[in-house]
Formats: structure tokens, sequence, C-alpha cells
């Protein structure tokens, strides 16, 4: 009798043990659609290929919930440029060796550990290969997903990927040298009005009329002349 009791307690500390293993060793099943939820897809994104990091200690670091930090990310990294600086940075491990590609559907089901270093894990998943003006946007996963009617943990879920319109770049308008000299236009080639800004010109009328007293004087005198000659005579 207590060997049979010794074995069932062996026994139930053997499950409970591999009860534990599994919490800690477990993993969560997500499926990730690229395409729309109604089936279709953005041009240009037929062939993505996804990478998946640790954003676990990130997390940590931040102590924050996962909407604010999704915002965060969203709104600070809006370039794959600025999110491939952010994982450098940030020295993010990649979980997987080699890029994953999209099945010929837009889908992909990943396997994630649902802890690193024995803390709730959590997962920035990235896409390359977009070809066309859309780009998927950054996913961010925080552990655990907690069901909204039952408030229980999942172990599997899907997640519809959302996309953002790459915006065209401006053309800028072309730049002028202004250590150039300046050019100047001969002043034969001016077809406009001349002005003499230190110079005053007689106006005809003037002239005319000096004319005419001067004729005048001339004249007077002439006849003066001749009256005395004529008076010398007689």
């Amino acid at each position: 009798m207590k060997k049979m009791i010794l074995l069932l307690g062996l026994i139930l500390g053997i499950c409970n043990m591999g009860v534990t293993a599994f919490a800690e060793e477990g993993k969560v099943e997500v499926q990730v659609n690229t395409q729309k939820i109604d089936g279709s897809r953005y041009e240009g994104t037929e062939a993505l290929v996804l990478d998946i990091y640790d954003l676990t200690e990130w997390r940590v670091k931040r102590a924050s919930d996962e909407k604010t930090d999704k915002e965060y990310i969203l709104n600070k990294y809006p370039t794959k440029e600025k999110l491939a600086s952010f994982v450098q940075n940030e020295q993010l491990k990649k979980v997987n060796q080699t890029a994953i590609p999209v099945d010929e559907a837009g889908r992909v089901a990943l396997n994630l550990p649902r802890y690193q270093a024995e803390r709730d894990a959590a997962y920035l998943i990235l896409a390359s290969g977009e070809t066309k003006n859309y780009q998927m946007l950054p996913v961010i996963i925080y552990l655990p997903q907690i069901d909204i009617e039952t408030k229980e943990e999942v172990s599997e879920w899907v997640i519809y990927c959302k996309y953002g319109e790459i915006s065209p770049t401006p053309i800028e308008p072309p730049t002028i040298d202004s250590s150039e000299p300046p050019i100047t236009i001969p002043s034969d080639s001016w077809q406009g009005t001349k002005t003499y800004p230190d110079k005053v010109l007689p106006a005809t009328n003037t002239l005319i009329q000096n004319y005419c007293l001067l004729g005048g004087s001339l004249l007077a005198i002439g006849f003066i002349g001749l009256f005395k000659k004529q008076g010398g005579k007689e």
C-alpha cells in the first residue's frame, strides 16, 4: 500500500513538473494575414517576407502598455529606414534565423515562445518586399493576450496587418547660385524711355522765344544805325 502511494506521488510530481515546464517553455500560435479582411491585397504586397524581433527588454524598460507603445513606435519611426535604426540602436535580437515568406494567400503561421528570459515576451514583426506605394506597418505583440469575453489567456489568434501609403518625394525647386555676378544690360539695348536725373533740358517753346527776342534786338539795332547814318549825311 505504501509503495502504491509513493508511486502515485511520484507520478503526480512528474506530471506537475511537466505542466510547469510546458508553461515556461510553451509557445503561442499567431496567424498573420497580410491581406485585407475581404481577402484582397494592396498592389505590390504579394511577395512579403517577415522578420521577428524580441522586444521584451525594451518593453520592460518602457513599463507601459501595448497600445501606448505601439502608437509610440508608429509615430516616432514612420519609415522603414527609421525602424531599421530603431532595431539597431536598441540591439533587438532577431527571433527567426531567415526571413519568413507569406504563402500565396498572404498568410503565415508563427509559433512564438510565450516567455523570453522567464518574462512575458514581446515581439516586433517587420515586413519587407513591398514594390509599390503601400508598406506594411509594424506589428507589436505583447504577451499574454487576453480574450475579451472570457478574460482568459489565449494561445492562438489571428492578426490582420495594416498598411500606410508612401508619400511621393516632393520636387525641390532649382537653386540659384547667388555667387555669380549679376547680368548687366548695355544702355544701347534699352528700348524704354531714358531719364536724365542730373540734367534739366530746356523746353522747345522756350528756345523759340529766345530766338525771336534775339532777332528783334538785332533788327532794332539795325534801324538805329540806319537813322544815324542818314542824319550824318544831312
